[in-house]
């Protein structure tokens, strides 16, 4: 509860002020036989003309941040990127992992711990393709690996989001629909507690390549 608290009063305070270095981006390609970047297709539909207020922030101290989505056609799942643009840290550890929605579950796949150095850019890594099906719900996350044991108060975990006073989510891009984000203290997105302003007006800057 007090990890949800800080995010909000953190939240709060940032929810319209933009982050220096906003990334900038372009549609990517919607056919199915060319890879297809969702994350970065929904920033783009994510924008103060389609909801006035949005921005870019640091923040929620929460170690994972993720977000489900459903494929609207079978496809492969190649990679998983990050934004890391944290100006309290120059570099940081983080795995990056796709979870299926069933509860319990085991993880389809995992990048292992890497480590980013900050820059307004999404860092792509390689996994074991993982095929996806039609209509079935799947998970993405980040998780921030503390490098010491003194390491992990919230200004170095927190993470990087586009946010708004209204809701972003869901978001229909390409062959994906992005439903909802989660954030949670355990490394499996799927245990996050629900937040009714966090879900759907919060995206967490994580992104995969499907084709």
């Amino acid at each position: 509860m007090k990890k949800i608290m800080n995010a909000f009063l953190i939240s709060a305070a940032l929810m319209f002020m933009t982050a220096s270095c906003t990334p900038s981006v372009t549609t990517p390609p919607t056919v199915n036989s060319v890879p297809q970047y969702p994350l970065m297709a929904a920033v783009n539909q994510i924008t103060t003309a389609f909801i006035p207020g949005t921005s870019d922030v640091y923040t929620l101290d929460l170690k994972t941040h993720g977000y489900s989505f459903t494929p609207s056609a079978n496809g492969t799942i190649t990679q998983l990127g990050y934004l890391f643009n944290n100006p309290s840290l120059g570099t940081a550890d983080f795995t990056f992992s796709l979870w299926d929605a069933i509860p319990g579950s085991a993880l389809l796949a995992t990048t292992g711990q890497r480590t980013l150095t900050a820059n307004p850019a999404i860092v792509y890594f390689p996994i074991s393709p993982v095929t996806v099906l039609v209509g079935h719900t799947y998970y993405i996350s980040r998780e921030f690996n503390p490098t010491t044991a003194s390491s992990g108060n919230a200004n170095e975990y927190i993470g990087y989001l586009r946010i708004a006073p209204a809701a972003i989510l869901p978001q229909t891009v390409g062959m994906v629909t992005i439903s909802q984000s989660y954030f949670t203290d355990n490394a499996d997105p799927r245990t996050a507690t629900p937040n009714a302003m966090f879900d759907i007006n919060y995206l967490p800057y994580i992104d995969f390549e499907i084709q």
